[in-house]
This record gives structure tokens, C-alpha cells and sequence, in this order.
């Protein structure tokens, strides 16, 4: 899990913050979620539809699934990723 920073916005008020600077939608990497956990994610995606805000999409940026040697090993990592994208919303 990462540490939050002094100055920083917990990523579960995020979705009321852009709410209320009138954005009713945003795009969210994988990189920005501190857990996978099966709670968390229920508990932002309950965050972000309480503040009406659409998750328009949701990056999973790294990996190179067309790589020779690993593109496997990518591709399996990207796809681990599916069921998070859909708990998400």
C-alpha cells in the first residue's frame, strides 16, 4: 500500500473533490489504486457514484504484451487486472 504525501488527496475523495469542480467524469491508472483489495474497491466505486462522477476509463499502463520474450508474462499481469477494472464500475 502506498503512504500518502503531506498536501495529497486520498484517492477515495477524490470523486467529491472533482465533483465539486463540476467534472462528472475521470480516468483512473492502475498505478493510483493503493490496494486491490476487494473492499477498497467496493468502497471507491460506492465514493465516486455517491459524488455522480463516471469512471470513464481505467489504464493499465505497463507491460509490453507484444514483447518476444515477455509478452506472456505482460499479457497475464494486464489481465489479472479485468476483474478490478469491472469491480470498479
Amino acid at each position: 500500500m502506498m503512504a500518502p504525501h503531506a498536501g495529497t488527496l486520498d484517492l477515495l475523495d477524490v470523486p467529491a473533490a472533482l465533483a465539486e469542480e463540476r467534472f462528472r467524469t475521470m480516468e483512473l491508472c492502475h498505478f493510483h489504486l493503493p490496494t486491490r483489495d476487494t473492499d477498497y474497491l467496493a468502497e471507491f466505486k460506492a465514493a465516486r457514484e455517491k459524488a455522480g462522477v463516471e469512471l470513464w476509463s481505467f489504464l493499465i499502463d505497463d507491460g509490453d504484451i507484444n514483447h518476444p520474450e515477455y509478452g506472456d508474462d505482460d499479457r497475464a499481469w494486464v489481465f489479472c487486472y479485468l476483474d478490478t477494472a469491472a469491480s470498479l464500475g
